[in-house]
């Protein structure tokens, strides 16, 4: 009978009656090579296994395993992209009101995705003579207001100020359409006081990315 081999690659040996075809073909197909297709009518066409793996080439060259789950049974079961912002560029950095920093420029592709945001941020507040300032590091996709972004993080700043403090707030994963901007955005939400606060524009304090991969289809 055949040797299988540890990746599950399937050999013919020489005391088995050998068929050059059908032996090289199965060898061929136990070898769990990614297999490279135009799209996804490309891919429907081939004959399926699990573990199976295709390269979409209509998908920025994503990976696609066939798990036999789902609607179709393929997922992009690869750990999502990472789209980092360049915190230096972040807008509007001190101020005493809420405001938007950054919305992140180059997610949108020509195919659905789904995706989630992480922002982290470093503020620093001026002296604090009277009063309090309570604030939210806040991220949101597909919003254009900081009152419905999807994740914020608080933090409290007292008398005498002149301290930093940092938090992180994350979105949950959500879908966009394709040829659509997700529109993924970085803010300052200030809940409450009248206190001048700057957010670092530093890497070591503050970072904001996005990570994304395609919908499966």
């Amino acid at each position: 009978m055949p040797q299988t081999r540890p990746n599950g690659t399937v050999v013919p040996i020489n005391s088995d009656d050998y068929s050059l075809t059908s032996d090289l073909a199965k060898m061929a197909d136990t070898t769990h090579v990614a297999v490279p297709v135009a799209n996804k009518a490309a891919r429907d066409a081939l004959t399926t296994y699990p573990g199976m793996q295709v390269v979409r080439l209509d998908r920025d060259n994503w990976i696609q395993t066939y798990t036999g789950q789902g609607s179709t049974g393929w997922e992009y079961r690869s750990a999502p992209r990472r789209v980092d912002a360049n915190v230096a560029d972040f807008q509007n950095a001190s101020g005493t009101a809420s405001r938007l920093l950054y919305t992140m420029p180059g997610v949108t592709k020509p195919y659905p995705q789904t995706y989630r945001a992480v922002c982290r941020l470093g503020i620093s507040v001026a002296a604090i003579t009277s009063g309090n300032l309570w604030v939210n590091v806040a991220v949101s996709g597909a919003t254009s207001s900081v009152a419905t972004a999807q994740g914020k993080f608080g933090l409290a700043y007292f008398a005498p100020g002149n301290y930093l403090q940092s938090g992180t707030a994350e979105t949950p994963w959500m879908n966009v359409a394709a040829n659509t901007d997700p529109f993924i955005r970085a803010w300052v939400e200030v809940l409450d006081g009248l206190v001048t606060h700057a957010v670092s524009v530093q890497a070591p304090y503050s970072q904001f990315y996005a990570e994304v991969r395609p919908q499966d289809d």
